[in-house]
């Protein structure tokens, strides 16, 4: 998966949670990469993978 994606998840989840506690920002120093990806179980299993090639170019 491409990372900015990853990125994209993680800071909607970030934003969600210090908006239910009535807070501004992020939360970048409130929770840890690893306390999400531990305690509230975010996938964390991306594998990309590269497009198989049809044809070889002449």
């Amino acid at each position: 998966m491409l990372p900015y994606i990853r990125d994209w998840v993680e800071r909607k989840v970030r934003r969600h949670l210090a908006k239910a506690r009535k807070q501004k920002g992020f939360g970048w120093k409130q929770w840890s990469n690893s306390w999400l990806y531990d305690t509230l179980k975010l996938f964390n299993g991306y594998r990309a993978s590269a497009a198989e090639v049809k044809a070889a170019p002449t």
